[in-house]
């Protein structure tokens, strides 16, 4: 199994840049940040109003044993 590509989210203001997230899936992302933002009456985001970069991930495993994690529940 591959390792899944990793990226930080931010959200450029005035001041520089806000760190917002660091997700596996952009697009899952951005529909659940959408569908918070729903009841304050916003417009929905778009992955192009953030800036987003690939991150550098360092994930070890034990040997041997391989877990692998997806929204707070294991997959194989």
């Amino acid at each position: 199994m591959t390792e899944p590509t990793i990226y930080n989210i931010y959200w450029h203001s005035g001041y520089g840049r806000d760190y917002v997230a660091t997700t596996n899936n952009l697009e899952k992302w951005l529909e659940e940040n959408n569908s918070l933002r729903e009841g304050e009456g916003s417009e929905p985001e778009c992955l192009d109003d953030f800036v987003i970069e690939e991150a550098d991930s360092y994930i070890y495993k034990n040997e041997g044993v391989r877990r692998y994690f997806y929204d707070g529940k294991e997959v194989n």
